[in-house]
């Protein structure tokens, strides 16, 4: 079968979660990268056996020899990267949230549509293997009609400066974590949403944006909450409740701290569990970080998508999606009311 030989823009945290989920992906061939320094580009390529490395994005996209792009830098240049990568003909995976404002999401829908390649948005908790099993029940009657979805979503904090900045990120823990969960919202009620209001407020973090945050959502026949925090010490928390007339279910997702394996330490040990500060006393170490992570899933998905010309699960127009609703968040904040979502 023909391989999808693959080019990744950033060599940040997210940079190495898709390198390492592509290196499990059968049919892949990782090229080059593209980095902000010399120095993490080098060590990047030789940690994955990638044949060049870059300091200009420009210089990887303008490759032969490579057939997508994995975009993985600050969310301020999401659109132009996706954009340059449509125009050079390469499907894209590009980070959540797709872009910072709707125009730009447009103008990269426009693109990848222009080009004919694919786009996809890297919504994570659609793959997580618990929340798909949630999304079956639902798709088969376990609990009936959904009417309410509850969800939680928290860890201490990004580990990269650029979250922090409003320009970079375009807001602060809803743009980051709680539109995840807009996403499994949209997915698990297969309803759009029609109104929104949101409280945030900063407690902890040294930064302009918003640590905290809880987003009420408003469909046809039901209604949402999820609340989202930068703040929360000793686990990432990823919790999910769905209750229809029939039922309901309770769900927790990725399992960052969850592993068969217990250990009692006095003096405390090395690496524990993504986020897990503390490893003295009880702990539960996980074997494998990538293992415990969607991202695998992710990448043969997209992967698959290519290679069999299907359409991405979260694709240009579900990302927006997305967006639409996490920046009507930041506007019922400043209004201090409601907000109606334009298109409904």
């Amino acid at each position: 079968m023909q391989k999808v030989r693959i080019g990744l823009i950033g060599a940040g945290f997210t940079g190495h979660l898709h390198a390492k989920g592509y290196l499990e992906t059968p049919n892949v061939e990782l090229v080059a990268v593209a980095a902000k320094t010399r120095l993490s580009a080098e060590k990047f390529s030789k940690e994955y056996g990638m044949k060049a490395w870059y300091t200009d994005y420009m210089d990887l996209i303008k490759r032969k020899d490579i057939d997508a792009i994995s975009i993985c830098l600050p969310n301020k240049f999401h659109a132009p990267a996706t954009i340059a990568a449509a125009e050079s003909g390469k499907h894209i995976m590009c980070e959540k949230p797709m872009a910072i404002t709707l125009e730009e999401a447009d103008k990269m829908i426009k693109a990848a549509d222009k080009a004919g390649v694919k786009l996809f948005i890297a919504e994570t908790v659609r793959f997580v293997p618990s929340f798909v099993r949630v999304k079956e029940l639902i798709e088969e009657g376990a609990i009936g009609k959904v009417f309410m979805f509850k969800a939680h979503s928290s860890h201490s904090g990004p580990y990269s400066l650029h979250f922090f900045d409003p320009e970079m990120a375009g807001g602060g823990v809803l743009i980051d974590l709680a539109i995840h969960y807009v996403d499994l919202f949209r997915w698990y009620t297969n309803k759009e949403v029609e109104r929104v209001y949101a409280e945030i407020g900063t407690f902890q973090k040294d930064t302009e944006l918003e640590d905290n945050g809880m987003m009420f959502l408003r469909y046809k026949g039901g209604i949402g909450n999820i609340t989202a925090s930068w703040t929360t010490k000793g686990e990432i928390s990823a919790r999910v409740e769905v209750f229809g007339t029939k039922g309901s279910i309770f769900s927790s997702g990725h399992g960052y701290t969850f592993s068969p394996t217990r250990v009692f330490s006095e003096k405390g040990y090395g690496y524990v569990a993504e986020k897990t500060e503390l490893s003295r006393g009880w702990t539960f170490p996980v074997h494998s970080k990538i293992e415990q992570l969607p991202y695998t899933e992710e990448t043969k998905h997209f992967v698959e998508c290519i290679l069999e010309d299907k359409k991405p699960l979260v694709d240009g127009e579900e990302g927006k999606k997305d967006l639409e609703v996490v920046l009507a968040a930041y506007e019922s904040v400043r209004k201090e009311k409601p907000v109606k979502l334009l298109h409904r």
